[in-house]
């Protein structure tokens, strides 16, 4: 998949949501919570290395989809494993993601969600306070700086935090000029080229007393291992990892 299929797929699909909902009645709506969004900050910045449940039932980048995917579950077991927070994948095209996911997860989280989705339009941001997310990922790929930092400003008057992710080191300085605080760094690229080595060459150039966060490619204990030896404060690993490492040894490796 390309930047351009990603967008033009992401319009067509924000089409249809406004023929259902429109912003303006979607911006009324979050007008009017009174839920206190949770902190993903505050919860990956604790010593040792914080840990991401994914929670999505497809991913372009590995091209593995769960048949039997059940978010709500997925969301529980990885939290009875000790995550410090929860990644939903929305998207439809590319992740067979549900707007759904988010409220089905919300219900039994008792860590920070972050909503992953191909945000182009501040409508998904508003939707994304109304579904109960805790915050929102933005990408550069997607976004130049300007509307990077106008959704910024919208997502934290709604009361959520803005991650910003990173594949190249153009991005990371796009990242760096945002201002944001929370740098993912994405192993893969949209085309599923790429490996854990990306995070490697990218966390250095991360500030101290920020949070480098790394996903995708993390799939056993040794690459946990690696990340956090590089000095990663956050790791997002693979689905599988999950069905195989107990809470244990999870706690083991992360000091947590």
């Amino acid at each position: 998949m390309t930047t351009e299929e990603i967008i033009q797929a992401k319009k067509q699909q924000l089409a249809q949501e406004k023929i259902l909902v429109s912003e303006e009645a979607l911006r009324e709506q979050a007008s009017e919570l009174e839920r206190v969004p949770l902190s993903l900050e505050r919860a990956l910045t604790r010593s040792g290395l914080a840990v991401i449940g994914p929670v999505m039932k497809a991913s372009p980048l590995t091209k593995k989809t769960r048949g039997d995917f059940d978010c709500a579950e997925t969301a529980r077991l990885e939290q009875r494993l000790g995550v410090d927070a929860l990644m939903v994948a929305t998207d439809q095209t590319y992740f067979g993601g549900q707007q759904k996911f988010v409220g089905q997860v919300r219900k039994y989280a008792q860590v920070p969600v972050l909503l992953y989705d191909y945000i182009i339009e501040q409508y998904q941001i508003y939707a994304a306070a109304n579904l109960g997310a805790d915050a929102v990922v933005l990408m550069p790929e997607l976004l130049d700086l300007d509307l990077i930092s106008r959704f910024t400003t919208l997502i934290h008057t709604l009361g959520m935090e803005a991650v910003i992710e990173v594949h190249t080191q153009a991005q990371m300085t796009v990242a760096l000029q945002s201002g944001l605080t929370m740098i993912m760094i994405r192993n893969l690229g949209f085309d599923g080229s790429g490996s854990l080595s990306v995070t490697k060459e990218l966390l250095p150039a991360i500030p101290e007393g920020n949070v480098g966060i790394s996903w995708g490619d993390i799939s056993s204990v040794e690459d946990l291992k690696d990340v956090q030896s590089w000095g990663a404060e956050a790791a997002c690993p693979d689905r599988s990892l999950f069905d195989t490492v107990p809470r244990r040894t999870l706690r083991q490796i992360t000091g947590r």
